[in-house]
């Protein structure tokens, strides 16, 4: 049976694929909360009960859209995006709400926007937003792209690259985006991302007074893959102001996060 399409309407049959495709994603996300680790497009499949093309294809585009994440030639894992949706449930039994209320805590000392951010591809992207009202807001909603080599969250996090894979990360910028503004600013990076392992955070500046600024550091972990950037935004001005006390405020946070955090992430015990 299908429905008149002339309208611009659902045929039964995409409505099903549609449906298919949504139960299969969240069947992924309960195999991930069952097994804890990585897994292969094998494992997906075998254990989804569907054939591996489907696999690679649902993974591919949970990839795209920043809920999984690529650690190896064969092994994926969701990334912080996903572990973000449920923390309103119980934010007193893990550690990632926490986050979520320092944040909120450095929005109300500083006035500022707070967002974390992770890698997707050659971009960052922002996962979470914590704003007061009247704050910037435009260019950080949660979901937002940038390019990796042209932002503070970028470059915080590319500061545990090696040079070499920063080389090729510019070179893949320039071909995959077309802002002329975006593929200058990413051969400026390597200086930006020096100038962030020396200080231990990156700032971005805008043009001029009334544009954007950021202060951001990484939050590492044991495996690259899964290094976030936390920062602050604002415009050019207020951030230049604030710019040590947020630094200084958010690098008191990365000892714990390292230590804490980022374990329950990889699904390991803290290190001591």
């Amino acid at each position: 049976m299908r429905q008149d399409n002339k309208h611009g309407m659902l045929r039964l049959d995409e409505t099903e694929a549609i449906l298919k495709s949504s139960f299969r994603t969240l069947a992924l996300f309960e195999y991930f909360a069952d097994v804890q680790a990585p897994v292969s497009i094998g494992d997906i499949s075998a254990n989804l009960n569907i054939p591996q093309s489907s696999a690679s294809a649902l993974v591919k585009s949970l990839v795209e859209s920043g809920y999984v994440i690529k650690i190896s030639t064969r092994h994926y894992a969701p990334t912080l995006r996903l572990s973000m949706l449920c923390g309103w449930i119980d934010e007193d039994a893990a550690a990632l709400p926490k986050l979520t209320q320092i944040m909120q805590a450095l929005c109300r000392e500083f006035e500022e926007t707070f967002v974390l951010a992770m890698r997707n591809g050659i971009y960052s992207q922002y996962i979470f937003v914590q704003s007061m009202p009247g704050t910037i807001r435009e260019h950080v909603e949660t979901g937002s792209l940038r390019p990796l080599l042209c932002a503070s969250t970028g470059w915080a996090i590319l500061a545990h690259d090696t040079d070499a894979d920063i080389g090729k990360l510019i070179r893949r910028t320039r071909s995959e985006t077309e802002n002329l503004f975006w593929r200058k600013t990413a051969e400026m990076a390597p200086e930006h991302i020096a100038l962030t392992r020396q200080n231990g955070f990156a700032f971005s500046e805008g043009p001029d007074a009334k544009g954007t600024a950021g202060v951001a550091i990484s939050l590492p972990s044991r495996k690259p893959s899964f290094t976030f950037a936390l920062a602050a935004a604002g415009t050019t001005q207020a951030i230049g102001q604030k710019k040590d006390a947020i630094a200084a405020a958010l690098l008191a946070l990365r000892p714990d996060f390292s230590r804490d955090i980022t374990a329950q992430i990889l699904g390991a015990p803290p290190q001591p």
